[in-house]
């Protein structure tokens, strides 16, 4: 165990900075969290399953429950320039019990990488050839102007399963939930219709990613969809438009490689107001400050692990 960090020091720099905390500058942007710790220490901060004896990891096991991953991140928005950064996770296994185990990153603070902050906030049950979690996700934050928030809570989401066929549906869920917002002194009532799916797209015996080649690739997708419709009053008339039309909040493609990990993923995030929308907000003074359309793409990318 002495060996990992001394080799991990002769192949990485450190950085010349110290951690500094990225807030966003602009009021309405959504991303899964309002900020995020840009963590610049590349130190991996090690797993406690080295150090248990209990660890339910097995040689013939898809995804190992023990060492550290070290990820490079990168986040684009052509829109939203502050959203435009680059930064490492050092992803480790923080805790096993008898049935889970669970990760952290980057000695406790929060993850950079999409993919990396729903796993590191979730309890993830493995078999050898499958991975779940228990665990929630939140909309965007910025969609609370219009009284779109809600966390949902997850339970048996089924990340990969090497037993489903390309295509299929490996989670599903779906429901209904009301709210309201105010504009110019009215409350709107909405209702907001989402479904969250996780999907297997390929198996692949040997792919590239990342510059380098790995064999017996899982790739599946995470997609959280919504529509959502408000009543408003216009000149003492209420008329139903739609603020939000079917569209994907929040999208993940995400590769595990066996015995490895989570290698690679490429998630989006973003959404585009209905046209409807965007002209009564005209008619009635567009008192919203926020944007009609936004995108953010965050890619995660394996630079080093250890799974000894």
């Amino acid at each position: 165990m002495i060996l990992k960090p001394i080799l991990f020091l002769l192949n990485y720099e450190f950085c010349t900075f110290n951690k500094i905390l990225f807030v966003l500058k602009l009021k309405h942007i959504p991303f899964i969290l309002l900020f995020t710790f840009l963590s610049c220490n590349e130190e991996p901060y090690g797993s406690i399953a080295d150090e248990d004896s209990n660890s339910n990891q097995t040689e013939v096991d898809f995804f190992p429950t023990e060492g550290y991953w070290i990820y490079e991140v990168n986040s684009n928005s052509e829109v939203a320039p502050d959203m435009n950064f680059t930064a490492k996770d050092s992803v480790y296994v923080d805790q096993i019990n008898e049935n889970y185990f669970s990760l952290a990153a980057n000695n406790g603070d929060f993850a950079n990488g999409s993919m990396n902050i729903i796993l590191t906030n979730a309890d993830l049950y493995d078999t050898p050839s499958s991975l779940t979690l228990d665990g929630s996700l939140s909309l965007p934050e910025n969609l609370s102007t219009f009284g779109i928030s809600e966390d949902f809570s997850l339970e048996d989401l089924i990340i990969f399963d090497l037993d489903a066929d390309n295509g299929q549906i490996m989670f599903s869920q779906d429901g209904v939930f009301s709210n309201s917002f105010e504009i110019q002194n009215n409350e709107v009532p909405i209702e907001v219709n989402y479904e969250i799916e996780t999907t297997k797209i390929s198996f692949h015996d040997n792919i590239t990613l990342n510059a380098t080649e790995y064999n017996n690739v899982f790739q599946g997708e995470l997609a959280i969809s919504l529509s959502v419709s408000g009543t408003f009053s216009v000149l003492g008339f209420s008329q139903t438009i739609t603020i939000l039309e079917t569209q994907d909040i929040i999208s993940v493609n995400y590769y595990y490689a066996e015995s490895i990990g989570l290698v690679r993923a490429e998630s989006f995030q973003g959404f585009s107001f209905s046209p409807q929308l965007i002209n009564l907000l005209d008619l009635l003074g567009n008192t919203i400050d926020i944007p009609s359309s936004l995108s953010i793409q965050n890619i995660e990318e394996l630079s080093m692990y250890s799974t000894d």
